[in-house]
């Protein structure tokens, strides 16, 4: 008999093996990718089989999950990488952009209360997203400098932009 029919016949006789493993791992999405999988793991493991070192029912069983379980590590890898959007979050996202141009006019309109250096923390913040060290080491004072601006600032906009209570 041909390597090829003596293999589909072992498939035949560990169908029901690579179902099992598979239901244990609930493999139940990309079906047919996993089942493959779990196929090339019972062909490797009929090939690197020692019959000297156990029974292969046992070998190919720690094959195939294993292999099934590094599909598994390897397919939760590129999951977590990879974010798929749907065409309504790109609209949204494309909706919501805001060029730098328009952001920054924006922020001048708050700017026009604070001082000079209160400005830089302001647009160095929220224009460029830049942190306290950055501006400090740009302006070429201390960060405990940038953190008395920010204070500050955060004051002056309060009391100016805050409603009266009634």
């Amino acid at each position: 008999m041909s390597d090829d029919k003596l293999f589909e016949q072992m498939i035949h006789q560990y169908r029901p093996m690579i179902l099992t493993i598979m239901r244990k791992l609930h493999l139940y999405k990309n079906f047919d990718h996993y089942y493959q999988s779990a196929l090339i793991a019972l062909w490797q493991a009929n090939d690197k089989f020692d019959s000297e070192k156990g029974i292969f029912s046992t070998y190919a069983y720690a094959t195939i999950q294993g292999k099934l379980l590094s599909e598994l590590t390897k397919e939760n890898r590129v999951e977590s990488r990879f974010l798929c959007m749907s065409d309504e979050n790109l609209q949204f996202l494309a909706g919501s952009y805001v060029d730098i141009e328009t952001e920054h006019e924006s922020l001048l309109m708050y700017c026009e209360v604070l001082t000079t250096n209160q400005q830089k923390w302001l647009l160095g913040t929220f224009l460029y997203g830049k942190k306290l060290q950055h501006i400090a080491s740009e302006e070429g004072v201390s960060i405990a400098a940038v953190k008395s601006w920010r204070r500050h600032a955060l004051a002056k906009l309060r009391k100016t932009f805050t409603p009266p209570s009634t």
